[in-house]
């Protein structure tokens, strides 16, 4: 996921086509509108939670063995 991510990245820094530039902005304002409702804020109340159990609980990694893993 990280890797088409910075590949989208280096896309857009590229890209020259105006049209296609809004129609992404579009997107991105829709996606926006969508997560940032109440049942988005209440899920990422209940993850940072659920996180705040797993680190008192010591359910880490050392960052360490994170930066080690294959993400692509």
């Amino acid at each position: 996921m990280e890797a088409k991510k910075l590949n989208l990245i280096n896309w857009l820094i590229n890209l020259q086509d105006e049209a296609v530039l809004r129609k992404l902005m579009e997107l991105k304002e829709e996606a926006g509108s969508k997560s940032s409702g109440p049942i988005a804020k209440e899920a990422l109340i209940h993850r940072a939670e659920e996180s705040n159990r797993d680190i008192e609980a010591g359910r880490v990694l050392p960052i360490e063995e994170v930066m080690k893993e294959d993400w692509g």
